[in-house]
């Protein structure tokens, strides 16, 4: 379960959840089918916390080790 506020900074993180799980997944899935394009993931993960405002390292490791645990019971 992803923190709602960073424990570190104290930063609201519930509200920018499911805007960065859809927006993440859609660029994993884009580069799933150009493999070679590692690069290119990277700088379009960076433009994508540019974009939800997020500059802190604590809330960017929050959201980008955020695993959704139920998918793995289900």
């Amino acid at each position: 379960m992803l923190y709602p506020i960073c424990p570190t900074c104290g930063h609201l993180l519930a509200d920018i959840e499911i805007e960065f799980t859809e927006k993440y997944n859609q660029i994993i899935d884009d580069d799933n089918k150009k493999i070679s394009k590692k690069i290119k993931n990277d700088n379009t993960v960076e433009k994508l916390f540019k974009e939800l405002k997020i500059n802190k390292y604590c809330c960017r490791m929050r959201l980008i080790s955020y695993f959704d645990h139920i998918k793995i019971i289900i």
